[in-house]
C-alpha cells in the first residue's frame, strides 16, 4: 500500500518537488522506519507510511502529505 501511495499520489506534478526534499533529508528519520529506508528513497516512504499506520513517529512533513492523501 506504501508504493501504490508514492507511486499514485506523492510522484505526481505538485508533490514531487516535496517528495523529494523529504526523501533527501530522510537522515534523521529513516533509523525508526528501517535500514532499506536508509538507502532507498521508494523504500523509506514505503515503509514510512506503514510506520505512520502503527501509530510510530515519522518525520512530521511525511505524516502531512499522507494525511493530506487520505481527505
Amino acid at each position: 500500500m506504501g508504493h501504490h501511495l508514492d507511486y499514485q499520489m506523492l510522484l505526481k506534478k505538485d508533490t514531487m518537488k516535496q517528495r523529494n526534499a523529504i526523501v533527501a533529508n530522510r537522515e534523521s528519520f529513516h533509523k525508526g522506519v528501517s535500514h532499506r529506508a536508509a538507502f532507498n528513497g521508494f523504500e523509506y516512504v514505503a515503509e514510512s507510511y506503514v510506520a505512520h499506520r502503527k501509530g510510530m513517529k515519522i518525520d512530521p512533513q511525511l505524516a502531512e502529505m499522507f494525511n493530506a492523501t487520505s481527505k
